[in-house]
């Protein structure tokens, strides 16, 4: 059996879409991949719908045509800076006379999880299951089948902005698509890119984008704790662009051909030439110079970094340190310089799956897209061919194998 995934990754700088097939039990095909520049977003918010909607339309061409099928309905990744997550519990009584807990047992507790009080502007993207306990038993990761008469469960929530997460669904149904879930970006990017020992151990994973670096703490294999840095690496482009004078097109390119955090491993004779801003002549500049200017913002960001790790009060309980993907995350120098401003050890994430290997999907941007593909597949069973819905549907398909929350 096998069935269909399309991963819509929506960036600040770029739209990625995935097509791939998904065998139980055989791994994942990727068929197609489209990826275009993206201009239409700032910080993970929607500021120009038209544009969006175009760069949507056109990834989402460009890989159906790659794999030869008709995409109808995706997997979208969400970001932005009005994410924000909590932690809480819900309780529920095991209802069958056997006292053996079954599916509907678990439904109910986790809607009993999802009576928080928000703010109308906001709603709840995930309720996700860390460990349930079953008459004061904790740590069971799949509680059916087991007997008891009192479950609950200690669950990772994110919410978002109303009006903002429609903005996005909006863009995408003006594109002609169905959304069939949305799933928050560091998540994805976390099934793409981290180790089950990391998990276990202790991880914070750092999916620097554009616009934002998006931030998941897992500890004993599940999500603890989730939040958003609005700092990204179109901040560096345009203090590049604003040192040298230059336009951000010309920026990026020297930001990415030359670019880097680490001043003092550069020459100080180094220079580098580029286009002056409103003339088709040459400036030249120390390669040097310009790495401190990046090197200022690269510490900036990974202060607020550690605030936002500070903030979870779970900072000294991250043994395996820090991950890095993103985009933002092959800028060179980058993984010393975050290792000397959070103290712990840093290494870069690439995807690990063989099938994004192989296709050239492994460098840290592609993260989240193979992430969300992974997401998906992990849906598809032998004993079924289309993706079920729904809370309850979703946990018969992750407990019995999870690696996140």
């Amino acid at each position: 059996m096998s069935e269909l995934v399309v991963a819509l990754d929506i960036g600040t700088t770029k739209v990625c879409t995935l097509v791939a097939e998904a065998q139980a039990g055989q791994g994942i095909k990727l068929l197609g991949v489209g990826t275009v520049p993206c201009g239409g977003l700032r910080r993970g918010a929607v500021v120009d719908m038209a544009r969006t909607v175009e760069a949507i339309s056109a990834s989402v061409d460009m890989a159906g045509t790659a794999a030869g099928v008709e995409i109808q309905s995706v997997l979208v990744g969400i970001t932005g800076e009005h994410i924000a997550s909590l932690n809480a519990r819900g309780v529920a009584a095991v209802l069958s006379p056997e006292r053996e807990v079954r599916r509907a047992d678990v439904e109910r507790v986790l809607e009993s999880a999802r009576l928080i009080v928000l703010p109308p502007d906001r709603e709840i993207v995930h309720v996700l299951p860390r460990y349930f306990t079953l008459d004061g038993q904790e740590g069971i990761k799949n509680p059916v089948g087991m007997c008891g008469t009192r479950l609950e469960v200690d669950t990772h929530i994110v919410t978002g902005a109303s009006a903002l997460l429609r903005n996005v669904t909006a863009c995408v149904e003006k594109a002609g698509l169905a959304i069939e879930e949305l799933i928050l970006e560091p998540m994805a990017s976390g099934e793409a890119v981290l180790l089950p020992a990391e998990r276990e151990l202790g991880v914070a994973l750092l999916d620097i984008g554009g616009g934002t670096t998006d931030i998941a703490l897992f500890r004993q294999g599940e999500i603890c704790h989730s939040g958003v840095v609005p700092v990204g690496g179109e901040l560096v482009t345009r203090d590049v662009a604003a040192f040298l004078r230059t336009s951000l097109e010309e920026a990026e390119r020297i930001k990415c051909a030359s670019g880097c955090a680490q001043p003092e491993a550069l020459s100080p004779e180094e220079t580098l030439p580029y286009v002056l801003l409103g003339s088709d002549g040459q400036g030249q500049a120390a390669r040097r110079e310009l790495a401190e200017v990046i090197e200022a913002r690269c510490v900036e960001q990974m202060q607020l970094v550690r605030k936002e790790l500070l903030r979870s009060n779970l900072f000294d309980a991250l043994p395996a340190g820090v991950v890095l993907c993103g985009g933002g995350a092959l800028l060179p120098g980058l993984v010393p310089l975050t290792e000397k401003v959070l103290g712990m050890p840093v290494r870069l994430g690439c995807v690990r799956a063989a099938s994004a290997q192989a296709a050239g999907l492994a460098p840290p941007s592609f993260a989240t897209a193979f992430g969300l593909i992974q997401w998906g597949a992990k849906r598809v069973t032998p004993k079924q061919t289309r993706r079920p819905r729904g809370i309850l549907a979703r946990l018969s398909a992750l407990l019995p194998q999870r690696r996140s929350a």
